[in-house]
């Protein structure tokens, strides 16, 4: 769609990542803060990652304007508490054009700051394990995945691995977000399950190292193995065993199958 389509039908408005049309929705809310209308992707200085099925959409940063980013936040929130869908527009920074989808804002997490928005018409379902559900680190109804074929709910496992685990790579101290991966135990390419327990938080020089076998997780002791001290010392290493934000760690059946398969790709 035209820049000037999107504005004029307002979908979206102004330059900040979040728009929300205070007068029309503050009578939604308790406060005046409204819901949000749109959100947008691509921006400069709002590193989300987005994929066909939804985007991980990071937290507005203040930029000296923290109750205006607060409001954002909350006018977010206040969309999935009453079950409204909300605009993503896709910037194209090349064109005039923008992509714009129908999104659900279908759960947060504070710590990390980030939104999990599913593309739908309409409202898909969500659900997420707990630490005592059953475990299925196969999924059943999927098929081996190619690099080049679509993963079905790559967000959502992203933002799950992140809100369980915790911002910070499992087996050294980077916490960025934005080199941070959600790293499957079992891949899809192996058939591997989305629950969030067949996963772990690597940054991505770690989830590359992880892949090629460099280094593996012991299932009982959760000790970094299979590495020399110098080894360690080059692709920097910093834990002596698994080591998350939140003291969460994976499923021991993940654990174990990825220690009989070391250099299978965790995608």
């Amino acid at each position: 769609m035209p820049r000037s389509f999107v504005e004029k039908k307002r979908i979206y408005k102004g330059q900040r990542g979040t728009y929300r049309d205070q007068e029309t929705t503050k009578s939604l809310t308790n406060g005046d803060e409204g819901v949000t209308v749109s959100v947008r992707c691509g921006a400069a200085g709002y590193a989300n990652e987005w994929s066909r099925d939804g985007v991980n959409y990071y937290y507005p940063p203040t930029d000296g304007q923290k109750t205006r980013a607060a409001n954002d936040i909350l006018a977010t929130k206040h969309a999935r508490n009453l079950d409204l869908p909300i605009f993503v527009v896709i910037e194209e920074r090349t064109s005039g054009f923008r992509e714009v989808k129908l999104g659900w804002v279908m759960d947060f997490d504070d710590e990390a700051g980030v939104f999990l928005i599913s593309f739908a018409e309409k409202r898909p379902s969500y659900s997420e394990k707990r630490d005592d559900d059953p475990f299925q680190l196969v999924d059943e109804n999927g098929s081996k995945t190619s690099k080049t074929r679509r993963r079905p709910n790559q967000q959502r496992f992203r933002f799950q691995v992140v809100k369980n685990y915790g911002r910070k790579c499992a087996v050294c101290d980077v916490t960025h977000k934005i080199i941070l991966d959600a790293s499957h135990l079992r891949g899809k390419g192996n058939n591997g399950s989305d629950d969030w327990r067949n996963g772990i938080v690597l940054c991505k020089n770690h989830h590359s190292a992880f892949d090629e076998g460099l280094f593996r997780i012991c299932p009982k002791s959760r000790r970094i193995t299979g590495i020399t001290r110098k080894a360690r010392k080059d692709i920097k290493i910093t834990e002596a065993k698994l080591n998350t934000a939140t003291g969460k760690i994976p499923h021991v059946e993940a654990l174990r199958w990825r220690w009989k398969h070391p250099k299978s790709t965790s995608q």
